[in-house]
């Protein structure tokens, strides 16, 4: 302490040398390693193929008109704002396992359930309709592969809060016919409860 720095600068190298000696010993403390919490699945263990796979919509503003009959079967001319597309993907392989076009303001819980169902049956080529359009050789999907079972889509199916995923239609066929378990995440602040059935 007689020094002009009052003995800092010794001090100060003698925790740098804990800290470097903590850290190649691969104990690091509190105050020099901030710790890392578990926030993805990937952290825990290694994904496989449909171990995880997750749902949501995009939305493309258009400004678009098409033709369709009504309910007479004459042609009626309807403004389009909004194509929806909602897609099912498989995380390990980024593969998707199904997709759905929306045309619309927004989208139903029939349209999701339709697009789970989709998932769930052995992809076939469909006509085309476009002329000289064709399929690319060797086109599929993940349902083609042998051996697959088609009621399989995923151990853990993550999706968002959006109001057509947690209405009665598509909660009760993944509680009753998958026999899932639903889970809205962490409770907010305050008394709210999690909500899990």
């Amino acid at each position: 302490m007689n020094t002009k720095d009052k003995g800092r600068r010794a001090f100060s190298r003698f925790v740098r040398r804990i800290r470097r000696k903590a850290i190649v010993d691969g104990a690091p403390s509190n105050s020099t390693v901030e710790m890392r919490s578990i926030t993805r699945l990937h952290q825990l263990f290694t994904l496989r193929p449909f171990d995880r796979v997750e749902f949501d919509a995009h939305r493309l503003d258009v400004k678009a008109t098409m033709r369709i009959p009504d309910a007479r079967g004459e042609m009626i001319v309807v403004p389009i704002s909004a194509i929806w597309i909602l897609a099912l993907i498989e995380v390990a392989s980024t593969a998707c396992l199904a997709w759905k076009l929306v045309i619309g303001q927004a989208y139903s819980a029939l349209d999701v359930a339709q697009c789970f169902a989709s998932s769930m049956r052995r992809w076939e080529p469909r006509a085309l309709v476009v002329p000289d359009m064709q399929y690319a050789p060797g086109s599929m999907m993940p349902s083609n592969i042998a051996p697959f079972d088609p009621v399989s889509i995923g151990l853990l199916t993550a999706m968002d809060n959006a109001k057509a995923h947690k209405s009665k239609l598509p909660v009760d066929s993944w509680l009753r016919v998958h026999h899932g378990v639903i889970n809205y995440g962490p409770p907010h602040v305050g008394d709210e409860p999690l909500h899990q059935w």
